[in-house]
């Protein structure tokens, strides 16, 4: 009777468990549905840009660690690389060892998040940056490095990593670009660095300026490449090396792309982008000239943002906006979101986010469907910004003498505009309610270029 009454037990038992193990077994996909919440706008709203480190100077290069949101390494322009594992709290110099400064890319291999590679030399060129002295490799997460080659490159741009395997590296050099030399171009390892093969040179003028890999083949490549000469007195930006690359087996051979929707006329400095979530799409952010006829008198081509929907073979133009590139040398980088083909982040004076229209536009159409503006950092600050809920516009890099402003001398606000572009004015205003008074002085030149707002609160 016994044994009965546990055979029942059991049976009983059995009963009331199985529907909460298959509950856990479904857990997982029901996770994995569609919200159906509605999203609440307000929130999303009083999000705001903050600064997060590293102090220093400008942040040339940073990556992350997928799947792991709180592990990011930045490198700075001559400050050497900077790691967090707390999503930005702190950051840690873990580079002050090596014997150069100026980084220019970080990696990290998609396969071992302990192995990070550092291309060194800023790519963002003036006249008076540091140059770089190769690349150098960490197998234990920025602990210790170690030189992996390529010494003479100068400066370079990206390091792009096949997803599978950590010792197949491509590496765009820029070059010096303070004259002719042959260490420029697109360079491949397959052993982690020991040796190295040049498998794109156009000639000892033209640089690697961007390089990407399709997230689903990590056998096609694109890479945008640049001519450029830089001098005290000036540079000279653009030729016939200029422009967008490809391969289809891994690097091994490469053909250029030319017509189709491209340019026509002479180009310069080209920046790449792509998502994972559309591969066939490819956008190029290039510098044309917008029209505007050179010193010497010939003709450029007007537009700035192209874009192909079938794996690079077609391009149409997207967008004539200038502000997308800024002053192409120092910017001209953007980034694709990987799970949403239509949104881009186009890093210049003003960080840009842009939602492009599925529909390319001609040149004299208006430009992306929908585009929004974030907050604008000033250029004073360096290091990096995220977003982040409930935190006010931080004060950091305004003019100290706005918050000292009264009533009566608007005119210490004016001063207290900060803008580099050419034929600047400010302008100010006041506005008066029973608690305070604000002055808003705003920086107006071309509105295609720059329009910046500082406020200041005096009770």
């Amino acid at each position: 009777m016994f044994r009965a009454f546990r055979r029942q037990s059991v049976v009983i038992a059995s009963l009331l468990v199985a529907p909460l193990i298959l509950a856990a077994q479904r857990r997982p996909n029901e996770e994995m549905r569609p919200s159906t919440i509605p999203t609440d706008s307000t929130v999303y709203s009083r999000l705001r840009w903050r600064h997060v480190g590293p102090e220093g100077n400008r942040v040339t290069s940073v990556t992350g660690v997928s799947g792991d949101p709180n592990v990011y390494y930045a490198g700075a322009a001559s400050g050497g690389i900077f790691k967090t594992t707390d999503g930005g709290i702190h950051w840690k110099a873990i580079a002050d060892s090596l014997p150069v400064s100026s980084i220019g890319s970080l990696a990290v291999a998609p396969s071992d998040p302990n192995v990070v590679w550092a291309g060194t030399g800023e790519p963002f060129i003036r006249s008076n940056i540091s140059l770089g002295w190769g690349t150098w490799k960490s197998t234990d997460a920025g602990k210790h490095w170690e030189r992996a080659g390529l010494e003479n490159t100068g400066r370079i741009s990206r390091i792009v990593i096949d997803p599978k395997d950590p010792d197949r590296v491509y590496v765009a050099s820029l070059g010096r670009a303070y004259g002719p030399q042959p260490e420029r171009g697109i360079f491949r390892t397959t052993d982690g660095g020991k040796t190295w093969t040049k498998v794109l040179f156009v000639n000892d003028s033209t640089g690697a300026s961007d390089l990407i890999m399709d997230p689903s083949n990590p056998r096609v490549l694109f890479a945008g490449m640049w001519q450029i000469e830089v001098h005290t007195w000036g540079r000279t930006s653009g030729g016939k090396g200029s422009g967008i690359w490809t391969s289809r087996d891994g690097g091994t051979t490469w053909a250029r792309i030319t017509d189709h929707g491209l340019p026509k006329l002479t180009i310069g400095k080209v920046g790449l982008g792509m998502s994972a979530a559309n591969p066939n799409r490819i956008y190029a952010l290039i510098e044309t000239g917008d029209g505007v006829p050179r010193a010497n008198g010939d003709s450029t081509s007007a537009g700035r943002l192209f874009r192909s929907d079938d794996g690079g073979m077609n391009w149409a133009l997207v967008s004539s906006d200038r502000q997308m590139a800024g002053r192409t040398h120092y910017y001209n980088r953007f980034g694709v979101t990987p799970d949403n083909a239509n949104e881009a982040y186009f890093l210049s004076a003003a960080m840009r986010t842009r939602r492009i229209s599925s529909r390319p536009r001609g040149p004299r159409r208006s430009t992306a469907a929908r585009r929004s503006s974030i907050h604008p950092t000033p250029r004073s600050l360096a290091g990096i910004t995220t977003t982040s809920g409930s935190i006010p516009p931080m004060a950091t890099g305004w003019p100290s003498d706005t918050t000292a402003a009264s009533p009566s001398r608007p005119t210490a606000l004016a001063r207290g505009c900060r803008c580099n572009c050419p034929s600047r004015r400010c302008i100010t205003s006041r506005s008066t309610t029973a608690s305070r008074t604000t002055f808003t002085a705003t920086v107006r030149t071309d509105p295609r270029r720059c329009a910046r707002a500082i406020r200041a609160r005096v009770s």
